[in-house]
């Protein structure tokens, strides 16, 4: 035990930063997105109302004018950027591809 702690001492740490980057495509009707299976699955339930209300209204449910790349950011889930991919043709459908960008710190003998 001895032994151990002597060398315990002399043990450095330093924290490493790891990335994981995700992207989704999602398909919006009306402002709701059509499917949450797997997308945006870091969402709880009530983060995925407003996610919808924010697509429907343009605004959040205090009423205050957001965007979905505001709104996610706002969540300290991660980094993300928001990009329309294809606009309401008439039918009320749109499409996004969204990156989110998570750091994690690991701290690692070294």
């Amino acid at each position: 035990m001895k032994l151990l702690k002597k060398y315990q001492k002399n043990l450095t740490y330093k924290n490493l930063k790891t990335m994981a980057i995700q992207t989704f495509n999602i398909e919006t009707c009306m402002g709701e997105i059509t499917s949450f299976k797997e997308q945006l699955s870091f969402l709880t339930v009530e983060e995925k109302k407003e996610f919808n209300k924010i697509g429907y209204t343009g605004k959040n449910s205090a009423g205050v004018q957001s965007s979905y790349s505001e709104f996610l950011n706002s969540l300290d889930k991660g980094e993300f950027s928001v990009r329309q991919t294809k606009f309401d043709g008439g039918n009320f459908m749109e499409e996004f591809y969204i990156v989110r960008v998570v750091q994690n710190i690991v701290s690692a003998e070294i």
